[in-house]
């Protein structure tokens, strides 16, 4: 029997990213950096994945502008309207992003493969270079996956949380805000993070879950950040169905 949460999967987006990292450079003792990007390279990489279908090419940022490193400054997309995947790139990150209807992983992973080989033969990303790659989920819980509680409700349940509000809080509405967050390292010297928090979903109140796994490396290949995302996914995957097992159903049935 399918786990009642799994008969309308909650996704709204799946994201696979690797960011640069500075390969242990001294730190110059500012915060947020900028930087004037360099628009050959996301050309290139524009051509390389347009040869695969994503000839829809999105500037997010305004051409002269300066961007901090780690924005998404460029986003590629077929001109399918219902295809569900797409390529972001910007100052030192890539993303390969999957929506609704998603699949699994094992469908998803050859895309991010694709992207990976275009961001390698472009030098976008380069061999020895150490990076961060990072999965995350989005899960949004409305409607009938909220099994009839309320977003706070639901909250409780998911997490498992257990709390009391003052008086002067302790009412029958809802909370105007609901949030909570958390990271800690988990296996295999990856970074586990969690959010979730009350919110809306196509109008309707919703429970927002972001589950994040990330792990450094060195990109020696487009293999070795595979293989470093397999186990992230691996890390998610189980952290979800130990997080909906609190619900009535069997999440491995």
């Amino acid at each position: 029997m399918t786990h009642p949460l799994l008969v309308h999967p909650p996704l709204v987006e799946i994201i696979a990213e690797v960011r640069l990292e500075d390969d242990g450079a001294p730190s110059k003792g500012v915060g947020v950096q900028f930087t004037m990007p360099d628009d050959a390279k996301f050309v290139s990489f524009g051509i390389a994945v347009g040869h695969q279908g994503y000839t829809n090419l999105e500037r997010l940022v305004p051409p002269g502008f300066p961007v901090p490193h780690g924005a998404v400054i460029y986003r590629y997309r077929r001109p399918n309207a219902e295809e569900p995947t797409l390529y972001q790139l910007g100052a030192d990150v890539f993303t390969a992003n999957a929506l609704p209807p998603y699949d699994s992983w094992t469908s998803f992973r050859p895309h991010v493969v694709s992207g990976l080989e275009a961001a390698f033969a472009v030098g976008v990303l380069t061999k020895g270079r150490r990076v961060r790659a990072s999965l995350k989920y989005v899960d949004a819980f409305s409607g009938e996956s909220l099994l009839g509680r309320t977003p706070s409700v639901f909250l409780q349940d998911l997490l498992g949380l257990n709390y009391s509000m003052p008086k002067c809080m302790a009412t029958d509405r809802e909370p105007r805000t609901l949030r909570f967050s958390t990271e800690s390292y988990c296996a295999e010297d990856a970074i586990f993070a969690l959010e979730a928090g009350a919110g809306k979903k196509d109008q309707a109140d919703a429970v927002i879950l972001n589950t994040t796994a990330s792990s450094s490396l060195r990109a020696e290949t487009v293999e070795s950040i595979l293989e470093k995302l397999d186990v992230l996914q691996a890390l998610l995957h189980d952290a979800f169905l130990e997080l909906i097992e609190r619900f009535p159903g069997d999440p491995s049935s």
